[in-house]
């Protein structure tokens, strides 16, 4: 009908060609699909080797747990129907007999045997999630059985944070093992969940809803159109221009802009994350690092009192957070109850400190920062190194892609960088045994103590909370005095949506999809 409109009609044809090519034109789209814009770019969607913050809440809307997280981060069964805790060590599951993967195959035992088996695999990301993990076999078709290495509190919370795949398809696709050298290689999807990715084209990419969703489809939308755009300026141009929805994370530096647009609803919470510098404290086998300041406490105490952490929280986050007084979030479960040693200024600088830091005035000091992994994240560093310049230490910024500084922090080669810990499970053991174990292969301090390892490993199989209080507290007061890290914020979680969307967030930042609503009249 319209070739043969314009056929008949060419010169309008060529008025609305010039309007089509240089005019503005106004976005339109149906009222029951909504358009998300992801801040970072999707390199792997790989259900247990996520890289990315981004590409875990995508990989959230699309495939399930066994446990799903309720908005206090408590565990409640989600595929699974009923569970039986037959001893210490050992715990019995059945699953619900009504869910299917997208594909259509019927979720059964064997494929959440495979997945936990999966989890636990090199280069997995939720690895350490496993670590009490022994023997998981299926019974029957729905039922399955876990042998734990040791008594665990924790693993319905840990089970939470682990996708469910179906083993025949990932085997038909010869992904058994996860592989950690390919960068995109994994963009199929196979899951549970309410929403299907059927198309993925350049930056965009589409969920369609599952109408054969267990939980009911009805209230779902029917289409989420993923735009990724990296450029801070542009996602806020985006918003403002009614071409997008949703927008998760919002950088603090846009948030003035945005909440003057009456169109678009701020909204924000305390986060999870913390910000802090580590120090590798001994450079052990690594002989690549030739210069090493941090192995004494003076040095680093010097760096705590060089910082000036209201400016940071002012000039790289709007005040849209809180100072960190101790690595362990406000609130979360086995954070320390007693006066923090780091607020009572325990580890401050003395005249004597100072004296003994010179050290780290005769050569340039390097901080090292992942430029993709956290919100301004090159303004955060270049206001630390400004300031510790001005203390009086020459520092060299080394901003680089995430993998190239943390391949640097395993191979030993930082002696200052910048990280941020969320806390998903909301427990502090989380953070002890990723940060502070000798075995972890995220601390990357060079920091071993063995009183704290069987610390951590005693309050992991504690069930009895007052027993496990004072093990914690115990295991903090080591640690805080040993300055292995500097906490520098929790930045506070901010979303943006349009006015006519309601679209909630859990705590940990993952936005739950299949609850987004609409209303076209606002």
């Amino acid at each position: 009908m319209f070739i043969s409109f314009f056929k008949h009609l060419p010169y309008l044809t060529g008025i609305f060609l010039l309007f089509f090519l240089f005019g503005r034109t106004v976005e339109t789209k149906a009222d029951d699909q909504l358009r998300w814009l992801l801040p970072s770019k999707i390199r792997n969607l790989d259900p247990h080797a996520y890289q990315n913050f981004e590409e875990e809440i995508l990989l959230y809307q699309i495939y399930e747990k066994l446990f799903s997280q309720d908005e206090d981060l408590n565990p409640n069964p989600n595929l699974i129907e009923r569970l039986k805790q037959l001893s210490p060590t050992r715990w019995e599951f059945t699953l619900r007999e009504n869910i299917r993967f997208h594909s259509g195959s019927l979720l059964k035992a064997e494929d959440v045997v495979f997945s936990l088996n999966r989890a636990m695999g090199i280069g997995s990301s939720v690895r350490p999630h496993t670590t009490s993990f022994g023997s998981i076999a299926s019974i029957d078709d729905f039922r399955f059985q876990m042998i734990l290495d040791k008594p665990n509190p924790l693993l319905l919370v840990q089970l939470a944070q682990i996708n469910i795949v179906s083993k025949s398809w990932i085997v038909e696709r010869s992904l058994t093992e996860i592989d950690t050298s390919s960068k995109n290689h994994f963009f199929e999807t196979n899951g549970t969940g309410p929403f299907k990715l059927n198309q993925m084209e350049g930056k965009t990419l589409k969920l369609f809803k599952n109408v054969s969703w267990w939980k009911s489809s009805d209230s779902l939308v029917e289409i989420i159109e993923i735009l990724q755009e990296p450029k801070v300026d542009r996602q806020r141009e985006m918003l403002e221009d009614n071409l997008v929805d949703f927008l998760v994370p919002v950088s603090t530096q846009q948030v003035d802009l945005l909440s003057q647009n009456e169109k678009i609803i701020m909204h924000e919470r305390p986060s999870l994350r913390t910000i802090f510098l580590g120090f590798k404290i001994s450079s052990g086998a690594h002989k690549s690092v030739l210069w090493n300041p941090f192995e004494s406490i003076e040095a680093r105490r010097f760096v705590k009192s060089s910082l000036q952490l209201e400016e940071l929280l002012s000039r790289v986050y709007n005040r849209q957070g809180i100072l960190s007084e101790h690595i362990v979030p406000p609130d979360a479960h086995g954070g320390p109850t007693y006066q923090n040693p780091n607020k009572i200024n325990l580890l401050g600088s003395s005249i004597q400190n100072r004296k003994n830091s010179l050290e780290l005035k005769t050569s340039k000091l390097n901080l090292d920062c992942p430029n993709d992994r956290y919100e301004n994240v090159k303004l955060l560093c270049s206001e630390i190194q400004r300031q510790l310049e001005k203390s009086g230490v020459p520092t060299k910024l080394n901003l680089r892609s995430s993998d190239e500084h943390f391949e640097d922090l395993r191979q030993g080669k930082s002696n200052l960088f910048l990280m941020g810990w969320g806390l998903p499970t909301y427990d502090a053991h989380y953070m002890l045994n990723y940060l502070y174990r000798s075995r972890s292969s995220w601390n990357f301090t060079g920091y071993s103590n063995p009183l704290v390892d069987q610390l951590i490993g005693a309050i992991d199989q504690e069930w009895q909370p007052s027993l496990r209080e004072k093990m914690l507290n115990l295991t903090w007061a080591i640690l805080d005095k040993e300055l292995l890290y500097f906490p520098l914020i929790h930045p506070n979680f901010i979303w943006a949506t349009r006015n006519n969307w309601s679209i909630p967030v859990r705590p940990d930042g993952i936005p739950l999809l299949y609850k987004a609503q609409n209303d076209p009249e606002s």
